[in-house]
């Protein structure tokens, strides 16, 4: 096991120095604080000992002579930190530290009398001293507990101080919110300044799109995330690039004990209230559902090795009706009369081939006359339009009362469908810690076409991955190599027929072929240090 952890960790090593990018520390939080007596009075050289209180994972640091000490480079938790000097009793205090905080705790020692241990429970203070950002922290209970529009973790952004903004969407003014999207566009800005300015990190990796400003290109399941993090003043000294929110989310970790959880999100036309505005009885509601379905469990991977593991599955699954609205094609009795004037012409080819199909015909929508009855003499033009006589020869001498345009519904459901999973592994040694985590999104969406042969759809992915090493060489000196990856890619309109052109006939509607050509975008970005 050490042999492997160690070739795995010059691999990374190896990463950091071919690389040129930069990049933040994931572990981003810290505690200080002074270890005195009841009157005050400093007491240096005190061992103070850390524990995350969760893991049992423990670190060990000196108050020097002014009775000062320091643990950096910490992952936001639940932690005790205590000491135990001679002559007085030992001390303890307990505490949660945030995403990004560095957190006073100071430990008061009492003169020893008896055997005695002071424990104090300290809850986050309502002025932090060490600290002059605006800030806030939203735990694990706050994503549980609030109204999460599309499981999207990035709408309670705006509760904030000082934010404002609808949160996520997935595309500008979008009225839905789902995390899947790998350009997730978050309306929040921050006293005054815009959403460009916006930065988001995920695990210390910037997943802010490099193209577009303020845009994520990465967003975790709500159920992954431990904590997030919403500044809007005074950046840590590790970031950039933001000039109005900047949003650190923290992903959970496993613990020495196992916990898993399962949740579905279920929604349908069934279970759609009308209101007093919506859509009155009896008229029938679009049909729809979605199922947005999560699960994550995590604990040890050896039981008291210190080495633990978190993973989550997060599937997606929604039919969208597109409605009843009318769409227009062309009439039956056209497509004949054209085939018997010009059987081998490119346009009659395409109408034969290439027919509307599993449309309910409404009626005609355009006659010939209605269309170019405007080309005869006036003299002839009302007969035309009462359906009497033909165009002449410029139009293949067709019958005025042909129709040519047909309206109809084309009753069609879009799907979207996508899924998320992630694992998270930490591992822990005498002097060395070693964080790991990867990211998957996939998207396929898309729905039928009235002419069937230019069905097409979408299909997006996500890929993040990263990894850190930290090793310890002394209470005061740490070192840390940092590795980070993320890519989007998407492939648009595919599965089409690209050999037609598109077509596109005044009037009529509905045309021919496909736009895009399976068109593929890719944004990389990665960090290292």
């Amino acid at each position: 096991m050490k042999q492997t952890t160690w070739k795995f960790f010059k691999i990374m090593m190896l990463i950091s120095l071919i690389s040129t990018a930069s990049c933040y520390a994931q572990f981003n939080s810290n505690v200080q604080g002074t270890v005195q007596d009841q009157q005050g009075s400093i007491v240096p050289k005190a061992t103070v000992t850390l524990m995350n209180v969760d893991t049992a994972v423990t670190h060990t640091a000196f108050s020097n002579v002014s009775g000062v000490y320091r643990f950096d480079s910490l992952a936001p938790g639940n932690y005790t930190v205590s000491t135990a000097v001679q002559g007085f009793s030992p001390a303890s205090v307990s505490f949660n530290l945030a995403t990004d905080q560095t957190r006073d705790v100071s430990l008061t020692l009492t003169v020893e009398k008896v055997a005695s241990t002071v424990t104090v429970t300290t809850q986050a203070p309502l002025i932090d001293a060490s600290d002059s950002r605006f800030e806030q922290t939203l735990d694990t209970t706050a994503l549980q507990d609030l109204p999460l529009p599309g499981r999207n973790p990035t709408s309670v952004i705006t509760l904030a101080p000082g934010v404002t903004g609808l949160g996520g969407q997935n595309s500008p003014g979008s009225t839905s919110s789902l995390n899947f999207a790998p350009e997730n566009w978050v309306s929040a800005s921050a006293n005054g300044r815009g959403a460009t300015g916006n930065q988001y990190i995920v695990d210390g990796l910037d997943v802010t799109s490099n193209i577009r400003p303020g845009v994520m290109n990465l967003t975790p399941n709500a159920d992954v995330l431990q904590e997030i993090s919403v500044q809007t003043n005074t950046y840590n000294v590790e970031y950039g690039r933001a000039s109005a929110i900047q949003t650190a989310m923290t992903t959970k970790s496993g613990t020495n004990e196992y916990h898993g959880m399962a949740s579905d999100y279920y929604t349908s036309q069934g279970l759609t209230a009308r209101g007093e505005f919506g859509v009155p009885q009896p008229n029938k509601l679009n049909p729809y559902h979605a199922d947005n379905m999560s699960f994550a469990v995590g604990g040890p991977v050896i039981p008291h090795k210190q080495f633990f593991f978190f993973a989550s599955y997060e599937p997606y699954l929604s039919l969208v009706s597109n409605g009843s609205a009318l769409i227009g094609y062309e009439d039956p009795a056209f497509v004949t009369f054209a085939q018997n004037a010009m059987p081998n012409s490119p346009e009659v080819q395409l109408m034969v081939k290439y027919a509307p199909t599993n449309a309910t015909t409404t009626g005609v929508s355009a006659t010939a006359a209605q269309l170019w009855a405007n080309t005869l003499p006036t003299a002839d033009q009302v007969s035309c339009l009462a359906g009497v006589g033909n165009l002449g020869s410029d139009y293949d001498n067709i019958p005025c009362a042909t129709p040519v345009f047909d309206s109809g519904h084309f009753n069609s459901s879009s799907y979207y469908n996508a899924k998320q999973y992630n694992i998270r592994l930490d591992k822990y040694f005498k002097k060395d810690r070693i964080f790991g985590n990867f990211f998957r999104d996939t998207i396929n969406q898309g729905g039928p076409a009235v002419r069937p042969a230019f069905t097409d759809y979408n299909t997006y992915f996500t890929f993040s991955m990263q990894a850190n090493e930290t090793h310890m060489f002394s209470p005061n000196t740490l070192n840390e190599a940092v590795f980070g990856y993320n890519r989007i890619e998407g492939y648009v309109n595919r599965g089409g027929l690209y050999t037609v052109p598109l077509v596109s006939v005044t009037g009529l509607g509905t045309g021919w072929g496909d736009g895009g050509a399976n068109a593929d975008y890719i944004q990389p970005s990665g960090v290292s240090h």
